[in-house]
């Protein structure tokens, strides 16, 4: 019999990543900012459809800190999150503005500590992305 190979940690990563953008663009989509199924992008204001809009980070994805936390990670245009070079400094006024500067602050600290993810804990969160996911699609 053939062992099953395991997943790297960086397939892991981009699996949870995959399904972590799909939750915050769904749940953006339907938490009344905008019309149902759309997006108000923080940023330029603009409603975009969840499936065209991204999931973007307030402060960096390269810390596993706060790569998946959802205070960190809001729907935006696509346009906004890659196309404007000055998008991370209005997105960080008006998200501070959105959570209050108290819990902007601890975000901020957050995005400072140092985190490892290992392949166990990376199983896990796809576990619960999916389990979340499926219960979105109740909805």
């Amino acid at each position: 019999m053939i062992a099953k190979k395991e997943k790297t940690t960086a397939v892991l990563i981009s699996e949870a990543d995959k399904l972590f953008s799909e939750i915050v663009r769904r749940e953006d989509a339907y938490n009344g900012y905008g019309p149902e199924g759309y997006i108000n992008c923080p940023i330029c204001e603009k409603n975009v459809y969840w499936k065209m809009a991204d999931a973007a980070h307030v402060f960096d994805r390269d810390n596993l800190a706060t790569r998946y936390d959802e205070l960190n990670v809001w729907g935006t245009c696509r346009e906004c999150n890659r196309l404007d070079p000055d998008h991370r400094e209005k997105f960080k006024a008006t998200i501070k503005r959105i959570i209050g500067e108290c819990e902007f602050e601890c975000l901020e600290e957050r995005s400072h500590s140092m985190m490892k993810l290992t392949r166990s804990d990376l199983n896990e969160l796809i576990e619960g992305f999916k389990i979340k996911l499926s219960k979105l699609n109740r909805v």
